[in-house]
């Protein structure tokens, strides 16, 4: 066991901070302490102790002549040790401080520590951070909203590929639409130290905007403007609005070393929308319906970017639109797994040719990547190089955080959805996720908690809902996953996995007739949809149907089922891990002969033990 996993940090971890460091405007200029500690971890992480003396270090990192090196006369190693200490700890003041690892050097020795770093509750509004508020459409004309709506994204996206900002995400920021609250408030409720807010005006064919910055602790006006161009011109307008803000956000946050390096990034801002203003609102108007997820909202999303790539070919946000509409499809079960997962990686891959460095279509490939070929390696390298270039893009981070959970790195996992929770407090798909990751992770009180949390922000939410039903059933809390099941599918009578709860808590409470009427519908509409092998999976598993769970499993991996990557971490699944049919099927199938879920801290899953 390497040293670094008995402070409870995995090695790849530590790498990963250590590429992040690397690559930070603090240490990019830094060549010497960029070797030291990329010396200094590498070693530590191979056990190497040798490697980490005084001698060895002058020998090894600073080219000093092995036969003639004396520290006590040449102090390269000590003096260089103290600046990288201290500009590490001016790193995790400012670029890194939502970091999730931390590398420090203790004062006189040359080991490195890694830990975990505690995530805060409510970030100190200290920290470069931004809230944009949903653009007002001042021109009279209803029509416009999806336009002002589609700019409100383009400047969020823009500002959040900004190393060391923290912008809050597209749902919580919409939360405060026409809201007359003071900024103070704001900026409390969604830990934003600044916000900006801005207005739309047409006459004829000219349009105007008018931005400004306030600074959420006490009110004050930072920076204003007003920009004016015709309605073609518009992609242009955008550009240079989204410039100025940021060099306006440079000098609040000048004291920040991670603002410093928004200069080259503010140079650098690619333009992703497209001159072609009617491919542009389709664009727009698909992007309203993608975030709709219901199936003819993300049917009519696709028609809508296929035309507005027809008339500009090299728009890629259109193309990558297009595959985050499929992956879509297939996550709801309205389209069969393989169709909707080639249709989505063909996008993606069309959308990359155009520009290499979109985050949303390298989250498009991961997601089929993961789901349609069990590759998690492969998914995982393309998260990673997402994350780099948008770090606050909130669902790509969530793809992200179910892969590290399905992998049974449950800590990891949860500290990711922590993170996205600070990024997007207020969308409710984010919540009653996390409180499903919960229920995976085998902490069932913790999942209460974030469902009823998630309830309060949308009180019908029918996902919220059906966790809580799972929970019940986990926890042995029968008659209250009988009474959520009711409830469930009394108001959605169609939806396939509130009947399947219904049976699953009908069995459970002892109910045999009722429960065995329950099952024989929910198995009579399971074989008319492709989609539904692993949730009549769950369903047999949990009504003693052992060998049509098997079937039912076997059929989900025939058919590429999204949902296959959940089966070996499903708690609702544990009662066939004892089974000698578990490990084998695991195996068939690609995954992990132990299939198990791994202690995680403060979890309360227990690894179930699996028949060789």
């Amino acid at each position: 066991m390497h040293d670094s996993e008995v402070t409870g940090v995995a090695p790849q971890f530590v790498r990963e901070e250590l590429a992040r460091i690397e690559t930070s405007a603090a240490f990019r200029q830094a060549d010497r302490l960029r070797a030291l500690l990329r010396h200094l971890v590498e070693r530590a992480l191979d056990g190497d102790a040798g490697a980490l003396k005084e001698i060895a270090l002058g020998i090894d990192v600073f080219r000093r002549p092995a036969a003639t090196f004396d520290p006590r006369k040449d102090p390269i190693v000590r003096v260089e040790a103290g600046r990288l200490r201290n500009k590490l700890a001016r790193y995790y003041a400012d670029e890194g401080w939502n970091d999730l690892v931390e590398v420090s050097l203790p004062v006189g020795q040359y080991r490195p520590e890694f830990r975990r770093r505690a995530r805060p509750t409510r970030p100190s509004l200290a920290i470069p951070s931004l809230v944009v508020l949903p653009v007002t459409n001042l021109t009279g004309d209803p029509a416009h909203d999806v336009f002002c709506d589609g700019l409100t994204d383009e400047l969020i996206d823009t500002f959040a590929r900004l190393p060391g900002l923290k912008v809050i995400a597209r749902t919580t920021a919409f939360k405060l639409k026409g809201c007359a609250g003071d900024v103070r408030t704001i900026g409390r409720k969604v830990g934003a130290a600044t916000v900006l807010e801005a207005s739309v005006q047409q006459r004829g064919a000219a349009v105007k905007v008018i931005a400004q910055l306030v600074q959420a602790s006490d009110g004050a006006h930072l920076w204003s403007r007003v920009f004016a161009a015709d309605a073609a011109e518009f992609f242009a307008l955008e550009e240079s609005l989204a410039r100025d803000i940021v060099e306006a956000l440079q000098k609040q946050f000048s004291a920040h070393a991670a603002a410093h390096a928004w200069t080259t990034s503010r140079r650098a801002l690619v333009r992703r929308s497209t001159a072609d203003a009617a491919a542009r609102e389709m664009h727009d108007q698909a992007r309203a319906l993608l975030r709709r997820i219901r199936p003819a909202s993300q049917y009519r999303a696709i028609e809508l970017f296929g035309e507005a790539a027809r008339l500009d070919p090299g728009f890629a946000l259109a193309h990558s639109g297009a595959g985050a509409a499929w992956t879509n499809l297939a996550s709801i079960g309205a389209e069969p797994a393989r169709r909707a997962n080639s249709a989505a990686m063909a996008a993606s891959l069309r959308a990359l040719e155009i520009d290499g460095e979109l985050h949303e279509a390298l989250s498009v490939r991961a997601y089929v990547t993961y789901r349609d070929t069990l590759d998690a390696r492969g998914a995982e390298m393309l998260y990673r190089e997402a994350l780099r270039l948008n770090p606050g893009a909130p669902y790509l981070r969530l793809g992200y955080a179910w892969l590290l959970a399905y992998t049974h790195r449950f800590d990891a996992a949860r500290e990711q959805f922590q993170l996205i929770r600070d990024i997007d407090p207020l969308d409710i798909g984010l919540r009653h996720n996390f409180g499903h990751f919960l229920l995976v992770a085998g902490d069932f009180d913790g999942a209460r908690g974030e469902l009823a949390r998630a309830l309060e922000i949308e009180p019908e939410d029918p996902a919220s809902r059906i966790f809580l039903a799972e929970v019940a059933l986990a926890q042995g809390r029968h008659d209250e996953a009988l009474a959520e099941s009711r409830r469930l599918a009394a108001v959605t009578a169609d939806a396939f996995v509130a009947r399947a709860l219904l049976a699953m808590a009908l069995h459970a409470c002892n109910r045999a007739d009722e429960a065995d009427a329950a099952f024989a519908e929910v198995e009579r509409r399971a074989r008319a949809d492709a989609c539904a092998g692993v949730a009549m999976a769950i369903t047999c598993a949990t009504t003693a149907r052992s060998r049509l769970a098997f079937a039912w499993l076997d059929r989900a991996a025939e058919v590429h089922d999204i949902h296959l990557v959940a089966v070996p971490t499903h708690p609702l699944l544990d009662v066939l891990h004892a089974d000698p049919r578990w490990a084998a099927w695991l195996r068939r199938h690609g995954f992990d002969a132990g299939g198990g879920r791994v202690q995680a801290d403060g979890c309360r899953a227990q690894r179930t033990a699996t028949t060789p």
